[in-house]
């Protein structure tokens, strides 16, 4: 099996940076003017494709990244209860007290404390969810939930079509008629 060069082998650990090829060729070294097709290029070759894709999985296994984690994670933000930071009397619960699904939910949280009289103090909370629209797509998406493809009906009668108009034109000579 062919090695990396050291060019390749840079522009492998830029790549791993943000998945963008084309910087990645620039910040190797390779010339700016030519780091698109430079890109492509590296991007197809076996040897530079396996390194980045070695590298990934090894990535996605330090961090402990699998598609059931990524899909358990939108589903906690679709899912999730805004109604679950509170208590039962209604205050809110101190974020240590949330479960991850309540905690995934969120997306910020702001105090605001003021004096409002002498020895009377106000506590205001914003909590700011998290998109549980985006994350219900997410999942409808996963799942097939939607028919957003576009489906052509009727292409084989069409060809029949184009195969008799063709056999008629041969079988006349190309003669227009």
């Amino acid at each position: 099996m062919a090695r990396l060069t050291a060019k390749q082998r840079l522009f492998v650990a830029e790549y791993l940076k943000d998945l963008n090829a084309t910087q990645a060729a620039v910040r190797a070294g390779y010339s700016e003017n030519l780091a698109r097709k430079n890109s492509w290029r590296l991007m197809a070759n076996e040897v530079v494709r396996g390194a980045i894709d070695k590298a990934l999985a090894a990535q996605m296994e330090r961090l402990e990244i699998s598609a059931e984690r990524v899909l358990a994670a939108i589903a906690d933000i679709a899912f999730g209860d805004v109604r679950d930071v509170f208590d039962e009397e209604g205050a809110l619960k101190a974020p240590s007290e949330w479960d991850d699904r309540t905690a995934a939910a969120v997306a910020g949280l702001e105090f605001n404390t003021s004096a409002k009289a002498k020895g009377d103090v106000v506590h205001v909370a914003k909590i700011k969810r998290a998109d549980r629209l985006k994350a219900l797509d997410m999942l409808a998406r996963h799942h097939a939930l939607y028919h957003d493809r576009l489906e052509i009906k009727g292409l084989e009668a069409l060809s029949e079509r184009l195969a008799r108009a063709k056999a008629r034109k041969s079988g006349d000579g190309g003669a227009e008629g």
